[in-house]
């Protein structure tokens, strides 16, 4: 897992990845190997769904972006992938390792 910073405005409220970290990272990954598959953010005291701004910031089709609502108690973790028009829920398993 690599993070990339949020670079928006307004962090708490909303998010922008870095774009030219975002860009490293799929570079580090090419470069060893290994593949991006998705992309996580947080919900601080937003709800466990995906967002209108994550709908309207969403730009990797195919990728899963992973959503945690810390406002529900317990905390929610989802995963959605984007189709390039809408977000599709995906089943999340969380485990020790």
């Amino acid at each position: 897992m690599r993070r990339v910073a949020n670079v928006a405005d307004a962090p708490r409220v909303t998010y922008e990845l870095d774009a030219e970290a975002t860009l490293a990272v799929f570079d580090e990954a090419a470069a060893t190997g290994r593949e991006v598959v998705g992309f996580y953010h947080s919900h601080p005291a937003g709800p466990a769904r995906m967002s209108e701004t994550d709908r309207e910031q969403a730009s990797w089709p195919g990728y899963v972006y992973v959503l945690a609502s810390l406002a529900a108690r317990p905390p929610i973790l989802d995963g959605w992938t984007w189709t390039g028009e809408s977000f599709e829920r995906e089943d999340v398993a969380v485990r020790d390792t």
